[in-house]
C-alpha cells in the first residue's frame, strides 16, 4: 500500500539522512566501487519504515471511523438534531392533555381555556350533559354547603375525573404507538453508535412519560373509589342523624 503524502515526508527525510551517512564509494585502482550491501540495507530499512507507516495509517483511519461513529460527525462537538426527533406539536399536546394537579383534574369545568386541555374539558362537559349531573345547589337546594351535599359533589367530580382520564389516555394510545414504531424503525436503520444511543434515550424518555401517565390514571381511579366510599359514609351519617330522636318520658305522650 502506498502511504499518503503526509507519511511520505518523514520517509524522504530519513532517506536523505541514510544516504548522507552512507560512506563514499571506495576506489579500487582508481575505479569507483559502490557498496551494494549498504544500499540493500537502506532499501530494507525504507521498506520496513513504509510498512510501519502503512500500518499506522490504517490504525489512524480505523480510530477516525470509530470516532465518527461515536460522535456522529467529523469532529466534536456534534449534534445530529436527534434531540428534536419526532417532537411534533401533536405529541407535545397529548403529553399535556391532562392537568398536572389532582384538584385541577377534579374541576375541569371551571378551568380557564387551555389548548392542551381542550379535549379533556370537552369530554368533561359531554359526560356532565349526558348523565344530567347536577350541581350541589340543585342537589340540595336548602343547604348546598351541607356535608352530604359537598360529599356528593366530591364523588361526582372524582368519577368524572376518572372517566375523562381513562378516555383521554385511550385516545392517546394510537399516536404513542406510532411514535414507538417510528423510533424502533429509526434504531434499526442507524449505523452510528451516537445515533443509536440518542434514539434509545428517546425511547427511555417516552417510557418515563408513559409511566407517569399510568400513575396519574391509577391515582384518578383510586381517588374515585375512595371518594365514593367517603360519600357513602357521609350520607349514612346524615341518614342516621335524621333518625335520631330524643328519649321522651312516658308522661310527655
Amino acid at each position: 500500500m502506498t502511504p499518503p503524502l503526509r507519511l511520505s515526508l518523514p520517509i524522504l527525510a530519513l532517506t536523505g539522512l541514510l544516504w548522507a551517512a552512507t560512506p563514499s564509494p571506495a576506489t579500487a585502482q582508481g575505479i569507483p566501487v559502490t557498496d551494494s550491501s549498504a544500499i540493500a540495507q537502506i532499501v530494507l530499512t525504507l521498506t520496513e519504515l513504509q510498512n510501519i507507516y502503512g500500518r499506522q495509517d490504517l490504525e489512524l483511519q480505523e480510530a477516525l471511523r470509530l470516532t465518527r461513529s461515536i460522535v456522529g460527525c467529523e469532529a466534536p462537538p456534534c449534534n445530529l438534531g436527534l434531540g428534536t426527533l419526532h417532537q411534533t406539536p401533536e405529541l407535545r399536546r397529548i403529553r399535556r392533555s391532562l392537568p398536572r394537579l389532582m384538584r385541577d383534574l377534579n374541576r375541569l369545568g371551571e378551568l380557564d381555556v387551555d389548548p392542551n386541555l381542550a379535549r379533556s374539558m370537552a369530554l368533561y362537559g359531554n359526560l356532565t350533559d349526558r348523565y344530567g349531573l347536577l350541581e350541589e345547589a340543585a342537589y340540595q337546594p336548602g343547604d348546598p354547603d351541607a356535608p352530604y351535599a359537598q360529599a356528593w359533589r366530591a364523588d361526582r367530580d372524582a368519577q368524572l375525573a376518572a372517566a375523562v382520564s381513562a378516555e383521554v389516555a385511550y385516545e392517546n394510545l394510537e399516536p404513542r404507538q406510532d411514535l414507538y414504531d417510528q423510533l424502533t424503525d429509526e434504531l434499526d436503520a442507524r449505523d452510528s453508535v451516537k445515533e443509536s444511543v440518542d434514539i434509545l434515550a428517546h425511547l427511555t424518555a417516552e417510557n418515563g412519560r408513559l409511566l407517569m401517565e399510568l400513575i396519574r390514571l391509577q391515582s384518578a381511579a383510586t381517588q374515585a373509589t375512595a371518594t365514593n366510599q367517603l360519600a357513602q359514609q357521609t350520607q349514612g351519617a346524615e341518614a342516621r342523624r335524621m333518625l335520631q330522636y330524643e328519649d321522651l318520658a312516658l308522661e310527655d305522650w
